[in-house]
């Protein structure tokens, strides 16, 4: 299940995948959509701490997503059969003065 094992690098907590995938949901998921329909019901019904319960579960939420680690990639994945234009900066001239454009002929 979970445990701490030494390696070279040190101390490492090891983690089921089960596990981390059941707390990464709940992390990524669960807490901001429960607090999202307490905090909108709140308003509408007025029910009472709506302000501390949202910030009691977003400091939850970041001190699980801080345990796991999770964090968002680097660099933006993209296929290799993406295709992908880069506008220059004489294009962009072309375009806002309409001469890239096929319909004004």
């Amino acid at each position: 299940m979970c445990a701490l094992e030494r390696s070279e690098k040190g101390m490492e907590f090891k983690m089921n995948t089960k596990i981390y995938n059941i707390l990464k949901w709940i992390s990524q998921i669960f807490l901001p959509a429960i607090g999202t329909l307490y905090f909108t019901i709140s308003v509408i019904w007025k029910l009472p701490y709506a302000d501390h319960l949202i910030g009691t579960l977003a400091a939850i939420d970041t001190f699980l997503g801080a345990l796991l680690m999770i964090k968002a990639p680097a660099t933006p994945v993209v296929e290799e059969s993406a295709e992908v234009m880069v506008l220059t900066p004489e294009m962009d001239e072309e375009l806002s003065n309409g001469k890239g454009d096929d319909t004004n002929e």
